[in-house]
C-alpha cells in the first residue's frame, strides 16, 4: 500500500481547460433581398448576408454582368461602379450586411459570387 500512495503522491493535478473543437461549419451567404430570381429594376439595390459562426476573415464580393465579372468588395473596400454612397457593408453578429448599388444601375440580370472564409479555413461561395 506505501508503493500505491507514493505513486499517488507524484500525480500533479491542474485545473481544467476549456475544450476547444475544430470549427467545421462553413460560412453562410443568405438573405438576399431582392429574392435571387427576381427581376430588378435599374435603380435597385442587392442585400445580403455573409455571417460565420465563428468569425470571418474574410469575403470577397463579386458579380458577373453582361459576361464580364466585376470585383464589388474585396474585403476591405468596394471597388469600381460599386464604390458609391449606397454600397455599405455593415457589421451583424457572426458577419456583415452588404447593400450593393452599381453606379448607373443595372444594364443586365447580375449574377452575385460569394466567397467568404472564416478564421478556421473554411469556405462558403
Amino acid at each position: 500500500m506505501a508503493d500505491w500512495d507514493q505513486t499517488y503522491n507524484e500525480i500533479v493535478l491542474v485545473p481544467l481547460q476549456r475544450c476547444q473543437f475544430a470549427d467545421t461549419l462553413d460560412p453562410v451567404i443568405d438573405n438576399f433581398n431582392p429574392p435571387v430570381g427576381t427581376p430588378l429594376v435599374r435603380s435597385d439595390s442587392v442585400s445580403f448576408d455573409v455571417t460565420d459562426n465563428r468569425a470571418l476573415r474574410r469575403a470577397l464580393v463579386l458579380v458577373t454582368l453582361d459576361g464580364e465579372t466585376y470585383c464589388v468588395h474585396d474585403g476591405f473596400a468596394f471597388r469600381g461602379e460599386f464604390a458609391n454612397p449606397q454600397s455599405s457593408r455593415t457589421p451583424i453578429v457572426g458577419g456583415y450586411h452588404y447593400i450593393v448599388k452599381r453606379n448607373g444601375g443595372w444594364t443586365t440580370p447580375p449574377t452575385f459570387e460569394v466567397l467568404a472564409i472564416d478564421t478556421s479555413g473554411n469556405e462558403a461561395t
